[in-house]
């Protein structure tokens, strides 16, 4: 989704902000973009403390995240996945500087040194893809700039002790290279008291580091590279087991024995890379993104937080994604414009689920799921203008998706609380995802839209559930239909009016009931509330 970096700017009649946003593939006005959308800058997001998804949601209408012990739970307007299947893809799909990003752990740190995020409300299949069915977040990193600038940050955590530094060097090279180089490091303490071991649990520590790189020899070409590593680590967990005469989860204690002698933690090892290559030959530009997507996983769970301690769980993850992006963009400020593209990623996931237990019974077992994924996509989008004021998006998708997969529950010894078996699955589904869009502006600083669009997410099996059988294995796709009206206006200082309705048919594992409402709330405002301030509430 990176066309060009984002600037801020003031319009010099209604003095409000001027936000470009790339949500179309194209750096647009956000005025002009006729989706339902927030855009939260990067010094809003470091003023703001913001370091997960869950911070995020405290500031985005309509954004909700559950935090579980496999991932987060995100949703937009409630629509969301749930996070009981490992191996399940989110509703709202996550792209970082253009790559997508299914799974949570690919990114357990996506707010570090970013220049921008926008949140996009409702289905984005047709331009962005790939499980978009309820909407997308985008995050572009802060990029190399032409002069020399350096910056440290230091904050100092006193809700639960700790610190959160970063630092970051950016500027030319040579005349055509130019780089940027960021660090980041958080240490917390816990916050609920382990009497069994004296400590206070979960104690979180984070490393980040990034470099990107951008050679631009001409005006009509420029190439950037960007890699990322992250380590991310939580130490004990914040199940609790006694309240001393209180509910205030600060004050909660818990007096859990290590399961077996095994510390509960949780471990996850990212690496991620970003080729991107902007050509301009003529009026046209042509667009290469080429992404890599690694991760490593470990978590040691508990079952009651007490002592003694009679389960453990541990639960390996690993992952890898490759894709490529090619599209071409037409010139803008004609009677036509147009954009159309190709996308192709292949995808590896496999997870162990072993336990160890002396419940009810004594025993160890342990659970096998390797998944393999191909994705290839063709998508364009026609905007016709028809004078100044009227214009008509139509935008298409078509898409297929291919999955094998292996499921296998070992007994290693004792007595298994679910009889051993071996599963196999394939699958393959294609999906047509289309958005129309009348868009009208009767005066210059007040824009009207109303949209039809469709979106869609491809099934898939189980990985994790220890009573699956042949018939449950595989779940079938997911699809959203969403009707919005909505009225952007710098007037109102940038406030936007939309009002949508959408379905998501339940599907044969993970059930989810069909979800019909009518929302209405001010989401363009760049959000200028500090610190400790909450959000609106969300309808």
């Amino acid at each position: 989704m990176a066309v060009s970096a984002a600037t801020t700017a003031a319009d010099s009649d209604t003095h409000v902000e001027t936000l470009i946003v790339t949500a179309q593939k194209r750096a647009e006005n956000v005025q002009n973009v006729p989706i339902s959308i927030e855009v939260v800058r990067g010094e809003q997001i470091n003023d703001l403390g913001v370091r997960r998804f869950e911070d995020l949601a405290k500031y985005v209408p309509n954004l909700t995240v559950q935090p579980t012990p496999g991932a987060n739970q995100i949703y937009i307007r409630g629509i969301g996945s749930g996070a009981q299947n490992f191996a399940f893809e989110q509703d709202v799909s996550l792209y970082i500087d253009g790559v997508y990003a299914g799974r949570n752990r690919q990114f357990m740190s996506p707010f570090f040194d970013v220049e921008r995020v926008e949140v996009l409300r409702g289905p984005q299949g047709a331009l962005l893809g790939k499980n978009t069915a309820a909407g997308a977040i985008s995050i572009i990193s802060a990029q190399p700039t032409s002069v020399a600038k350096a910056g440290v940050d230091v904050q100092t955590l006193f809700g639960r002790a700790g610190i959160d530094a970063s630092a970051f060097v950016s500027g030319p090279l040579t005349e055509a290279l130019s780089g940027r180089l960021a660090v980041k490091f958080i240490r917390q303490d816990g916050y609920v008291h382990n009497r069994y071991t004296g400590q206070d649990v979960p104690r979180e520590e984070d490393n980040l580091v990034r470099g990107i790189l951008r050679y631009q020899p001409s005006d009509s070409f420029n190439i950037s590279a960007k890699v990322e590593y992250t380590d991310y680590t939580v130490k004990g967990t914040q199940a609790i087991a006694i309240f001393p005469g209180s509910t205030d989860f600060q004050r909660a204690q818990k007096n859990a024995q290590p399961p077996f002698g095994v510390p509960e933690s949780d471990h996850t090892e990212s690496w991620n890379g970003v080729v991107t290559a902007n050509y301009r030959a003529g009026d046209f530009t042509l667009t290469s993104l080429t992404g890599y997507s690694t991760y490593n996983a470990l978590k040691f769970t508990a079952a009651g937080s007490d002592v003694p301690e009679l389960w453990l769980s541990r639960q390996v993850e690993k992952f890898d994604q490759t894709s490529q992006e090619v599209r071409l963009l037409s010139p803008t400020g004609r009677t036509f414009e147009f954009i159309v593209g190709g996308y192709v990623d292949e995808s590896t996931f496999k997870t162990q689920f072993d336990t160890l237990y002396t419940i009810f019974v004594a025993g160890h077992t342990n659970q096998l799921f390797d998944q393999n994924t191909h994705t290839w996509s063709i998508f364009g989008q026609g905007v016709a203008n028809l004078g100044d004021r009227f214009r008509v998006l139509g935008s298409l998708r078509y898409s297929s998706e291919r999955k094998r997969a292996t499921y296998d529950a070992i007994t290693i010894s004792g007595i298994p609380l679910n009889a051993p078996r071996s599963i196999a699955g394939s699958r393959g589904e294609s999906n047509l995802d289309p958005s129309v869009t009348l868009q009208y502006r009767p005066w210059k600083h007040v824009m009207l839209y109303a949209t039809y669009a469709q979106g869609s997410k491809a099934g898939g099996f189980v990985s994790n559930t220890g009573n699956v059988t042949p018939a449950t294995f595989e779940f079938s796709g997911e699809h959203s239909t969403n009707y919005e009206v909505g009225l952007k206006s710098t007037l109102l200082r940038g406030a936007a009016l939309s009002t949508s309705r959408r379905s998501i048919p339940s599907s044969r594992t993970f059930k989810s009931a069909t979800t019909s409402r009518s929302s209405v709330w001010l989401s363009e405002t760049p959000d200028r509330r500090r610190p400790g301030e909450s959000k609106p509430p969300s309808p």
